[in-house]
């Protein structure tokens, strides 16, 4: 992304968390937290791809210095970073580069739009929970999963009563449970996924792998914004044909297979 929109913000200064980093009294860390907003390689967002090496040369700290300070940083949520990746989320930045809100009119819109729908990390947690959090704000939003077809040959339902809106509504909760396995850390969101799982048409072994991904993703804890996050997760695996999931859900997936197994063997292990 061009970056003739980037300024030097002297609000910067004025970040609580800048503030506490400063105190910390580790120059690595205020040089880290200073050197991610004013980067060479950086953008407006505060999504871009930042090597360790990259950052470590041009500061003249040691590769591993860098990595610490990245670890310490992302414990206050100063920033993200993704190792695998090299992708770092620099919390906030969008905001004093950009502002709050844009005007539909703003050709920021446009900018933005383009370098969410071209770039090759378009599908990673990074830039899903940009979107989830602040896609209305800057318009950016993409569009939600189209309905399906219904012939206008085709008779109206019969209307249901309650009590059959009731059942149906069990019989399908209950069915879409037991054909996809939540890990525990989704538990607060269980009722959430299974309701935007509604929204649009999905393989389950897809299903699997966007709820998966969604653990993973909490589990790193990337996310600000939970269902948000989900809902915009669950539509682009269902207007991307070649949609996968990244190693964060092949992580929770073996997390989820471990405690699956640890269960079976307590309940098949003979009473004392």
């Amino acid at each position: 992304m061009k970056d003739r929109y980037r300024t030097v913000n002297s609000a910067f200064f004025q970040n609580p968390l800048f503030k506490k980093i400063s105190k910390e009294g580790r120059p690595v860390d205020v040089a880290v937290g200073l050197y991610v907003h004013v980067s060479p390689h950086s953008n407006w967002v505060g999504i871009y791809h930042l090597p360790t090496a990259y950052a470590a040369q041009d500061l003249g700290f040691s590769i591993h210095d860098v990595s610490e300070a990245f670890s310490r940083l992302s414990q206050i949520n100063f920033l993200a970073y993704c190792s695998e990746t090299h992708l770092i989320f620099v919390e906030g930045m969008a905001q004093t580069q950009i502002g709050k809100t844009l005007k539909h009119s703003d050709n920021r819109v446009l900018q933005l739009r383009k370098f969410f729908d071209e770039s090759p990390y378009r599908e990673h947690p990074f830039m899903l929970d940009f979107v989830a959090r602040f896609g209305d704000d800057f318009h950016i939003r993409r569009e939600a999963p189209p309905k399906p077809f219904v012939s206008p040959s085709e008779a109206p339902p019969k209307p249901e009563t309650g009590q059959d809106r009731d059942r149906n509504r069990t019989k399908t909760a209950t069915e879409t449970e037991t054909e996809v396995r939540l890990h525990p850390i989704l538990e607060p969101y269980a009722e959430a996924i299974f309701q935007i799982f509604g929204t649009g048409r999905l393989e389950e072994n897809k299903k699997q792998e966007v709820v998966d991904e969604f653990a993973g993703s909490l589990a790193r804890g990337i996310v600000r914004s939970p269902i948000p996050y989900f809902r915009n997760l669950f539509g682009n695996a269902v207007q991307e044909p070649n949609w996968t999931s990244t190693s964060f859900a092949t992580e929770i997936r073996q997390d989820r297979m471990r405690m699956e197994q640890g269960n079976a063997s307590q309940i098949s292990r003979p009473p004392h």
